[in-house]
């Protein structure tokens, strides 16, 4: 099981005041900002963090969920090339994520603008598919 060490996000729950609790039985912990946006934070390899939260769920449907799956990537590929966020589609392939690695490098600082900019990405994305 890796370990949630990383000492950018240590210092901005420090600073923040935070408690994540716990780690998962995975070893990310998962925070709630706003009442809504779930954002699990996963350690990655060489010290990093990978920033996760659910951008919304595919339809049931495979035509719609391909229609939505399209538009998705038609927004992504309008994206400045500098937004480091990315989409993903969930092991089960039911519901489209978006993510951010965080190197093990980051400052409190540094972490605290990339989850910045990362909530204002997926606030963005869900107006986009009008899930706020």
């Amino acid at each position: 099981m890796a370990s949630l060490n990383h000492a950018g996000f240590a210092g901005y729950a420090l600073r923040a005041r935070l408690d994540p609790g716990a780690p998962r039985a995975d070893g990310s912990v998962a925070l709630v900002f706003d009442g809504n946006m779930h954002v699990l934070l996963h350690p990655a390899g060489r010290g990093d963090i990978v920033l996760e939260a659910q951008v919304r769920a595919l339809p049931i449907a495979s035509l719609l969920a391909d229609d939505a799956i399209m538009d998705a990537l038609a927004v992504a590929g309008q994206r400045p090339p500098l937004d480091a966020d990315y989409l993903v589609l969930s092991p089960d392939e039911d519901r489209l994520m978006l993510q951010l690695r965080v190197g093990a490098a980051a400052s409190a600082d540094e972490f605290e603008v990339a989850l910045g900019r990362f909530l204002d990405s997926l606030t963005s994305w869900r107006a986009h598919f009008r899930v706020l």
